[in-house]
């Protein structure tokens, strides 16, 4: 049977949104209102990367995917169904 826990952030420009693990994949769910999340904004809420700066470099040389494509726009707007990877990590936009 699939687990669900869910997890509020409390991020400021997101602080309504949460994070919700479903039978082992995570999944970041936008607030109300709310269309996207920029990638480099979501790297760091997530606390995959230490700083904007950070977040940056790992994009600029391509460790980031988005949607199983490498992807290089740090302000990239991801919406609902986008799935991102990286260092071993997934999560999906819901």
């Amino acid at each position: 049977m699939p687990m669900s826990i869910t997890y509020q952030l409390c991020a400021g420009f997101i602080s309504s949104a949460y994070i919700k693990y479903v039978g082992g994949m995570e999944e970041f769910k936008l607030k109300e209102g709310q269309d996207f999340i920029e990638l480099l904004k979501l790297l760091k809420v997530k606390g995959w990367v230490q700083t904007g700066g950070h977040a940056k470099i790992v994009i600029d040389e391509g460790e980031v995917k988005v949607n199983g494509k490498k992807e290089y726009r740090k302000r990239n707007k991801l919406r609902n169904g986008d799935m991102i990877e990286y260092d071993g990590h997934q999560i999906k936009i819901g």
